[in-house]
């Protein structure tokens, strides 16, 4: 399990999953190719919703539609279109190969 969270000044100061945070798996929307994220996207939206991720599958991994994707720490839980802009920082395969997709 890969997980992102914005950097701290040192390894020590990293909380994962404070007490107060809430956590939901969130399933994958579609059956494809995980290419990986849009790292500054999805790090600004970390960061502005005060969220923790951690991804199940690593870049190349078949994923398949309703099986979990990545887990959400939370603190404010977040509705169906903050969800839908977490999709779109995360690019999957659509007959673009990997080595010549910009991610």
């Amino acid at each position: 399990m890969q997980r992102f969270y914005p950097e701290r000044e040192k390894e020590e100061d990293i909380q994962w999953a404070p007490s107060k945070a809430q956590t939901i798996e969130i399933v994958s929307p579609v059956s494809s190719y995980f290419q990986g994220i849009n790292r500054k996207q999805l790090l600004d939206m970390a960061r502005e919703m005060d969220w923790q991720i951690q991804f199940y599958p690593y870049r190349c991994t078949y994923v398949i539609r309703g099986e979990p994707l990545l887990k959400l720490h939370y603190t404010t839980k977040p509705d169906d279109q903050i969800v839908k802009q977490l999709f779109e920082c995360i690019d999957f395969y659509t007959g673009q190969e990997i080595d010549k997709n910009p991610f």
